[in-house]
């Protein structure tokens, strides 16, 4: 959303005003996402890219957010959606697209450096946004764990600072990364692996 990143790792030319061209269509005329706002990546992918510079968030208003995701459950099967690094408790400006996002979804991933600092910054900010997350089934993603007692120590510091019992891990070495080519459901102390064919890459 704060970006249009995923266009670029995904291979596929970007357009700058992806979001904000959804927002003035589906406030105009409700035109289709697939059109001309989203990016075809695959048969059955298509990416929306977000906002290439910050001073287009002054463009887009909270009600043409809330509409295009309303659209877009109603379009698609499935809807994964990147709302940047940090969901912030003042719904200003871009943060007010993170916060029309988690209003809208069934499920959040909440990711974390795997050290002191990371959890930290995850602990609090659970904290400052706990009432937008109540009714959402939460999934922490620690990345970059070194280790098993690691894995434990942070699923147990996070269940005892957050509550939130379902912890994943993405482990440091990208070999181990590589090897592991399953993604599971949820359950602490899992490890996550990526399947680039699973989007058409």
């Amino acid at each position: 959303v704060y970006s249009p990143g995923l266009a670029q790792v995904l291979g596929v030319a970007s357009r700058d005003l992806g979001l904000l061209a959804a927002c003035r269509a589906v406030e105009s005329d409700g035109a289709a996402l697939c059109g001309d706002a989203a990016l075809p990546v695959s048969e059955r992918v298509d990416l929306l890219p977000g906002l290439g510079r910050a001073s287009r968030w002054g463009d887009v208003r909270r009600a043409q957010l809330d509409a295009v995701w309303q659209q877009a459950r109603a379009t698609y099967s499935l809807l994964v959606a990147d709302a940047g690094p940090v969901l912030e408790a003042d719904a200003a400006g871009r943060a007010a697209a993170a916060h029309s996002l988690v209003a809208a979804c069934d499920a959040v991933v909440l990711c974390c450096r795997a050290d002191t600092i990371g959890v930290g910054r995850l602990v609090r900010g659970y904290a400052e946004c706990e009432a937008l997350l109540a009714d959402k089934h939460i999934t922490v993603v620690a990345v970059a764990t070194t280790g098993r007692r690691e894995q434990h120590e942070i699923e147990q510091t996070v269940l005892r600072l957050t509550g939130l019992q379902s912890v994943l891990h993405i482990p440091a070495r990208r070999e181990a990364f590589a090897r592991t080519d399953r993604v599971p459901c949820g359950g602490p102390g899992r490890q996550v692996g990526f399947q680039p064919e699973a989007f058409g890459a």
